[in-house]
């Protein structure tokens, strides 16, 4: 059963069973906590970065990979700057609420040019909606919770 900050119980959602973490919200943005190879990590949920289950460092993503990049990704940005992302399979495991992420690739920009983003909002990485494809996704804002079904 879930209970939310002031000790109530979401009722409706303990009936659909539905897998359920607290996230951290500020000005908007949604940090989920992911398990990332035994370690509890806050990740930036972006609905625009539906190509990317994982986007980080290129330190981090060679931390939870085999190395072989299997996936690349370049095309212009918002500002017009040429940006390139190379793709790798994650080998350690990724967990959110108990449950595996299979399957999963992370990635990084080949010039570095979002590892500030990283340290600015105090994130291992960002999450898009590839992991979640397959799934329905309720945010529940009032609570600070992040379902999927």
């Amino acid at each position: 059963m879930i209970t939310n900050q002031t000790g109530l119980q979401s009722q409706t959602f303990y009936r659909l069973n539905l897998l359920a973490e607290e996230f951290e919200s500020e000005y908007g943005e949604i940090k989920l906590p992911l398990r990332i190879n035994g370690k509890t990590c806050k990740v930036l949920f972006d609905t625009g970065s539906s190509p990317f289950q994982l986007i980080t460092t290129q330190e981090r993503a060679w931390s939870v990979s085999d190395l072989t990049i299997v996936d690349s990704l370049s095309g212009p940005l918002w500002w017009g700057q040429e940006i390139t992302f190379y793709g790798f399979n994650v080998t350690k495991p990724i967990e959110f609420g108990g449950k595996a992420l299979n399957n999963s690739k992370v990635y990084y920009a080949k010039d570095g040019l979002w590892d500030s983003i990283y340290s600015t909002l105090d994130v291992w990485g960002i999450t898009g909606n590839a992991y979640f494809f397959e799934n329905t996704v309720i945010i529940d804002y009032k609570n600070k919770l992040f379902r999927i079904k």
